[in-house]
């Protein structure tokens, strides 16, 4: 991995390269963008987010300003379709779902590439792009292999790093409790035909108790170039985070540690015209250091586990119009593999750990994957179709190929209201940790097979001006669905191929993001309200569940964001829920003991002062001190107060 001071060296570069461009600084603010000209970048073929097939929940750039949200898993955390589980707090390490699914059975996109990790869905949220360079994130729910490939099992995120349309430079100094501290630069600029954004942010704390503290880096990089018919986008980012985990995997051994390190790069080439084209080159790289003791290790523990797994693949995508309406074709290739101490196959010729002197990478495991697909889209009258078919191909240990198809219906009733109805086969292999990982409380599975389940929902959304509202129903028939288990008289987790299970459930929401404010309206700047109720139904009696039994049942979120006179703004997000199921903790003769999950509520209010250039914010988030659970015996802090300034030049443009 790049040492700390060449990878902030080259970042600060990067961003400072904007700063001549300012010819003359100005004070700006986000416009308030419509989702009516935002177009969904996820899927095979864009779509305007009004016209596409599915209801998608589109969390913008003036959304993620507002909210008390330090990373992007807190952020979708006010998400009611989303299950996030943190173990460690502000994104060290963070578990999210979708529609009562696991952290393995969604995919994560950026810009439409599909960056899923397929050691573990732990490390599923270690993206290297600040939150402040987000510029939306397209949250599509429920299962689309056709269109947006494999992992989409359950759903996906698609983080968005649009070009920016103008020059700006934005820092951001923050501190607080436990030892908090933020920082970050970001540098936007562009000048003619080409564009470019990059940015570091350093964050750190001390830790909420014992054995909790962190240091996260993360870099980000993406140039650009637009003329006439043709798109060409190079991005690259890199992360590397240590952090105290207290008992993130298991209670036993409480005194565990981590250190990871992510890197990503991929080109993008979109040509425009009769024929639209879009290539995309990319590569992955995360490593992995795991200590089950940070010190005093007793003589039985060894040495830490140690994997480095990389992923690079080619995917390429072509739609036109025809009197038949839009037809898409795709391919791609994707290469996963993974050298390790414990995953994967004992390998003939072990390779050397960089950094690490005289220890190995003994094992080793990979596979490919091909996958064919096809789409077509017909409209008639008030009525869009949309269809399509993947054959995918697996080489690994065991081969697999299978044809996954699915169909999307949608009804205009009027402009602003339509319905949709939608049925997907969906699947999604066993991560090389569910293969292979042994510790002394757990053992993978070699033997495991691909889950598939039938995936149908149907639901209705209205928009008008800013308002919207939807409401939408859904059923999954999972088989094979894959979880660690351990029966009653076992001390061991272990991975197996689970029984059926039926997964359903109701997802609704409104949202008002005033446009022409008038009245005692003018102090509302943004309101929403969801909820979300899942159910399920399965065969699986003679086991104690980890993952995939322990789904949210309900969660209610709210957020309000309000204009005190012009300079302030004040919000607030809450968030109440309840988990299924229980989880494994240790008594003091260290006796397994399973306890039951409870509902909890978490309140987080930010209160910011807009003065030209300068923004000064002060928040809390948990401000009623709570004690919750999300995983395990894994506590989440409480009531954590931080204060901080950020500083937005904006310049013309060349």
């Amino acid at each position: 991995m790049i040492k700390n001071n060449r990878f902030l060296y080259l970042f600060g570069v990067f961003s400072l390269m904007a700063i001549p461009v300012f010819s003359q600084v100005v004070q700006g603010d986000t416009a308030l963008i419509s989702l009516d000209e935002v177009t969904i970048t996820a899927a095979r073929i864009p779509e305007n987010a009004r016209q596409f097939t599915r209801i998608t929940r589109i969390i913008t750039r003036k959304e993620i300003e507002s909210s008390t949200a330090r990373d992007l898993a807190d952020l979708l955390e006010y998400i009611p379709d989303i299950d996030v589980r943190q173990r460690g707090p502000i994104g060290v390490q963070s578990d999210i779902s979708l529609r009562g699914g696991t952290f393995d059975q969604f995919a994560v996109l950026i810009n439409g590439i599909n960056f899923s990790d397929p050691q573990t869905g732990h490390f599923q949220m270690d993206i290297p792009i600040p939150l402040s360079m987000i510029r939306r994130i397209e949250v599509l729910s429920g299962s689309d292999v056709k269109s947006l490939g494999s992992n989409a099992f359950t759903g996906a995120i698609n983080i968005v790093t649009d070009a920016p349309s103008g020059n700006n430079i934005h820092v951001g100094l923050s501190g607080g409790q436990n030892g908090f501290l933020q920082a970050g630069i970001d540098a936007r600029n562009r000048s003619g035909n080409w564009w470019q954004q990059s940015g570091v942010h350093l964050m750190k704390s001390d830790g909420y108790r014992e054995n909790t503290d962190f240091d996260n880096l993360t870099g980000f990089f993406q140039t650009g170039y637009s003329h006439n018919l043709l798109n060409l986008s190079l991005m690259a980012g890199g992360m590397k985070k240590a952090f105290g985990a207290n008992s993130f995997y298991t209670a036993k051994y409480p005194n565990q540690f981590e250190k990871t390190g992510s890197g990503f790069t991929a080109l993008q080439v979109d040509f425009t015209g009769k024929v639209n084209i879009r290539q995309s080159i990319y590569y992955r790289l995360h490593t992995d250091e795991f200590s089950l003791f940070r010190t005093d290790p007793p003589a039985w523990y060894l040495s830490p586990n140690y994997h480095l797994t990389q992923t690079a693949g080619s995917k390429s995508d072509a739609w036109f119009t025809t009197a038949l309406g839009k037809t898409a074709f795709g391919f791609e290739f994707r290469h996963e593999s993974v050298w390790s101490t414990v995953l994967g196959e004992i390998s003939e010729t072990p390779k050397p750990i960089t950094g690490i002197a005289g220890v190995e990478y003994t094992n080793f495991g990979s596979r490919n994957h091909f996958s064919l697909s096809a789409e077509q889209q017909v409209v008639a009258g008030r009525f869009k179709w949309n269809g399509g078919v993947v054959l995918h191909k697996v080489q690994s240990v065991k081969n697999y190929f299978q044809v996954y198809p699915g169909l999307d219906i949608s009804y205009s009733a009027t402009n602003s209201l339509r319905t949709y109805l939608s049925l997907n086969r969906a699947f999604r292999l066993p991560t090389f940790t569910e293969l292979y990982y042994k510790s002394p409380t757990n053992q993978g599975n070699a033997g495991l097979l691909p889950e598939t389940a039938w995936h149908a929902e149907t639901g209705a959304e209205y928009r008008l001006g800013g308002f919207s509202a939807k409401l939408i129903g859904f059923y999954r028939f999972a088989s094979q669905s894959i979880d660690w288990v351990r029966a009653d008289n076992e001390t061991i987790w272990h991975t197996e191929n689970l029984g059926q299970i039926r997964t359903y459930g109701i997802e609704s929401g409104i949202s008002w993001l005033p446009v022409h404010p008038y009245g005692l309206m003018k102090v509302i700047d943004r309101f929403d309200l969801g909820y979300r109720r899942y159910f399920q139904h399965h065969t699986v009696e003679s086991y104690n569940s980890q993952y995939v039994l322990d789904y949210l049942k309900w969660k209610v979120t709210t957020g309000l964001t309000l204009r005190i006179g012009a300079p302030f703004r004040l919000t607030a997000n809450l968030v109440w829920q309840e988990r299924n199921g229980s989880y494994t903790s240790f008594n003091a003769d260290q006796q397994m003991v399973e306890v039951d999950y409870k509902p909890f509520m978490v309140v987080d209010v930010k209160v910011s002062y807009k003065f030209r250039w300068i923004n000064l914010i002060a928040e809390c988030t948990n401000i009623f001190n709570q004690e919750y659970f999300d995983f395990g015996s894994v506590p989440q802090p409480g009531a954590w107060y931080k204060a901080g300034v950020e500083i937005n030049l904006v310049g013309k443009p060349k």
